[in-house]
């Protein structure tokens, strides 16, 4: 019985300790919201308020610029694994992805 209950306690350790860095960033889920990260080779991915880049691009400024739709006024919020996450003043408009899409599709 101490084995399972050890086990239990670990398994239980484990499931709470995992990876939801992006919890720790205070963000309003209704706001535009784009992610960034570098790839092994250097080059840069995106996901945002319109699409996912499924390609690399040169820069953060191309990668940014290609996801990012019709809004304006961006601000880094924080990090989150791998990706940069920013945010826009603005409130997503209904025909674009929410920022909960975005964290969840770049898999930070």
């Amino acid at each position: 019985m101490n084995k399972f209950l050890a086990t239990l306690f670990l398994f239980s350790a484990i499931i709470g300790t995992a990876p939801t860095s992006v919890l720790a960033l205070s963000f309003d889920q209704s706001s535009a919201t784009i992610a960034v990260w570098k790839t092994k080779s250097g080059k840069w991915k995106a996901c945002g308020p319109v699409q996912c880049l499924s390609l690399a691009e040169e820069t953060e400024s191309k990668a940014f610029e290609y996801v990012n739709g019709l809004y304006s006024s961006y601000q880094e919020i924080g990090k989150s694994g791998r990706c940069k996450v920013y945010q826009s003043l603005e409130k997503t408009k209904s025909f674009h992805h929410s920022a909960e899409w975005v964290l969840d599709k770049a898999k930070c």
